[in-house]
C-alpha cells in the first residue's frame, strides 16, 4: 500500500480539504475507499488537470514535473514536491 500518499490525502480529508489524487490503478480503489474522490490513475495524465484548478498540489512520488503541477493551480495556489533524493 502507497502509506505516505494515502497517509497526506487522509491528513487533508481529516482537515476538511476534498481531495483529488492519481494513484496507480491497483491503488485506486482503495484510495477511493479512503475518502479521496475523484480518483485518477497515473495512466491517464490529462484527467487531473483538466478536473482543476486546485489550491494544492502534493506530489508525493516527486515525479510529477514543476509546471506541471504548477499549471494545475489556482491563483495564489501552492505547489509541493517531494524528490527521490529528499530535495524539493
Amino acid at each position: 500500500m502507497l502509506s505516505c500518499p494515502i497517509s497526506c490525502s487522509q491528513l487533508a480529508l481529516a482537515y476538511g480539504a476534498r481531495v483529488s489524487g492519481s494513484y496507480g490503478t491497483s491503488s485506486a480503489q482503495s484510495v477511493q475507499e479512503a475518502g479521496v474522490n475523484p480518483v485518477f490513475t497515473y495512466e491517464d495524465g490529462t484527467a487531473m488537470a483538466a478536473n482543476g484548478p486546485y489550491d494544492a498540489v502534493f506530489d508525493t512520488l516527486g515525479t510529477l514535473p514543476v509546471t506541471a503541477g504548477l499549471a494545475m493551480l489556482k491563483k495564489r495556489g501552492r505547489f509541493r514536491g517531494m524528490k527521490p533524493n529528499g530535495i524539493g
